[in-house]
């Protein structure tokens, strides 16, 4: 390394403070989106922004033993810190996902990162309770549905919202069915400016 333990710790010091801000400001934004009042909002981000900062203060050597425990104490804690997605293979190689903190999801185009992230919210909503919020600049609450349904009744929803086809009544029967079980989630889409403009 160029810079020598000097210039390595100032990196990692950066860095840490780049990932507290960021943990910050997704805690503000849920806040906001979630429809708190905007003095609490306030709060909160002096609060957080606060936290991340004093974070920075000193950093401490830990030693090996302590980092032992702490990986234990981790492993331990690890079902109450993760979310088990429902995709057995991913849960194998991943533990889940962390129940806090910001996932990124990367992938070529058409790889099914949207179909993954939409199953993941579904399965998450039934089967622990969560509440979830769809946030997209790209695709409105319309299109947001039909990728859902698409997946979740195995019906070709983006098909029919773009031609003149009809589903089959055994697809209607599996969209109704579905549109069934969707209404017992707390699954919701944040439509804003942006996701309005959308291109068909």
């Amino acid at each position: 390394l160029k810079g020598g333990i000097p210039d390595y710790a100032k990196i990692i010091a950066d860095k840490h403070r780049l990932r507290e801000l960021i943990y910050a400001a997704s805690d503000i934004t849920f806040a906001a989106y979630r429809g708190d009042e905007a003095d609490s909002v306030c709060t909160l981000a002096t609060e957080r922004v606060s936290q991340a900062v004093r974070s920075l203060s000193a950093i401490d050597d830990v030693t090996l033993a302590q980092a032992d425990a702490q990986l234990c104490a981790a492993i331990r804690d690890k079902q109450a810190a993760m979310w088990v997605t429902g995709f057995p293979s991913f849960d194998e190689s991943f533990g889940g996902i962390p129940r806090q903190g910001v996932v990124t999801i990367m992938g070529t185009p058409g790889s099914g990162k949207t179909t993954f992230c939409l199953q993941l919210m579904l399965y998450l909503s039934d089967m622990h309770n969560a509440g979830i919020r769809i946030f997209s600049n790209e695709q409105g609450p319309v299109r947001v549905a039909a990728s859902m349904m698409s997946s979740d009744a195995a019906v070709p929803a983006h098909r029919y919202l773009n031609t003149q086809e009809q589903p089959s009544e055994p697809e209607w029967e599996r969209i109704n069915a579905r549109m069934k079980a969707h209404e017992l989630l707390d699954v919701a889409m944040v439509e804003d400016a942006l996701s309005g403009a959308e291109i068909y």
